[in-house]
């Protein structure tokens, strides 16, 4: 946490009531983040592979059809 808000948080009375639960949820939160971002890039790579395999069709079936 950083040491200004840390410093309010005391100074206020809050203290760790409401750090602990913060710090809890921001940790909850970026591992969400970080699943669906690896979630994203698997389906990036999935549709780039996806594209690439219509893609080469695509360039043989035309070149099959002598174009």
């Amino acid at each position: 946490m950083a040491p200004g808000i840390a410093e309010a948080l005391i100074a206020t009375g809050v203290g760790l009531f409401a750090a602990i639960p913060a710090t809890i949820f921001y940790n909850v939160f970026i591992a969400r983040l970080r699943e669906i971002r690896a979630d994203v890039d698997l389906f990036t790579a999935e549709l780039e592979g996806d594209l690439r395999r219509e893609s080469e069709k695509t360039l043989a079936s035309a070149r099959a059809a002598g174009g």
